[in-house]
C-alpha cells in the first residue's frame, strides 16, 4: 500500500466512486471468481431490500397469494394487448412527427404530446488539445475501469480477495413479474439483472 498524506487521501475519497461491473463482464469464464466473491454483497442487499418490503404488509397465507398472483396474471393479460396497441400508435404518430416536427397533437380526448429526452455529452477528444495541461487534469477524474481490474486480477496474486471485500450491490430493484408480461415485450434485450 502507497503512503499517502492525508490530503491526498481525502482527494482520492472525494473523487472515488463505486463502478457497476457489467452482468455481460461478470459472466465471462475468466471472471467466474467474481460471481462467487459476490455472493456476500448480494445476499445482504436482498436482505435489506426484504425488510424494506415487510413494512408494505402482511405475510399471506398460500391460497391468498396465489388468489393475487391469479388477479395479477389477469390484469396483465388485459394489458398486454393494450400495450401493443399503444405502441403500434405511438410509432404512427412518431413517423408523422419525423415528416413534420410536430410537438402537440390537439384532439377531443386533450394534447398528446411529442417529447424528447436525450443526454448531452462533450467529446474529450476534442476538447484535451485545446486547453493546457494543468486545466485538463483539473477537469478530469481517473475513474475505475472493471474490465481491467479483472483483468488485473488474473495477473496478481491476492488482488482477488481484496476486490471481493470491495463488492457493493447497488440501486437494488425487486419486480413482480407475471406469465404473461414476459412475453408482452417485443424486444429480445436481456436486462442486467443484479
Amino acid at each position: 500500500m502507497l503512503d499517502r498524506t492525508p490530503s491526498q487521501k481525502e482527494e482520492i475519497e472525494a473523487r472515488a466512486k463505486p463502478v457497476t461491473v457489467e452482468s455481460k463482464l461478470r459472466r465471462a469464464a475468466a471472471h467466474s471468481w467474481f460471481e462467487s466473491a459476490a455472493a456476500k454483497a448480494k445476499a445482504a442487499a436482498i436482505e435489506k431490500k426484504r425488510q424494506e418490503k415487510k413494512k408494505g404488509g402482511p405475510k399471506l397465507p398460500p391460497d391468498k397469494l396465489a388468489a393475487l398472483a391469479d388477479e395479477l396474471e389477469e390484469v396483465q393479460r388485459q394489458l398486454n394487448p393494450l400495450l401493443i396497441k399503444k405502441e403500434e400508435l405511438s410509432a404512427r404518430i412518431l413517423a408523422h412527427w419525423g415528416y413534420t416536427g410536430l410537438e402537440e397533437i390537439e384532439s377531443s380526448l386533450g394534447k398528446t404530446r411529442i417529447t424528447a429526452s436525450m443526454s448531452l455529452c462533450v467529446d474529450p477528444a476534442i476538447i484535451e488539445g485545446q486547453v493546457s495541461e494543468h486545466h485538463w487534469r483539473s477537469v478530469t477524474r481517473r475513474i475505475l475501469q472493471p474490465t481491467l481490474l479483472l483483468a488485473l486480477a488474473l495477473k496478481r496474486d491476492g488482488l482477488m480477495p481484496l476486490i471481493g471485500s470491495a463488492i457493493t450491490a447497488t440501486n437494488v430493484k425487486v419486480a413482480v413479474v407475471p406469465p404473461s408480461s414476459r412475453t408482452a415485450k417485443k424486444s429480445g434485450k436481456e436486462e442486467d439483472e443484479e
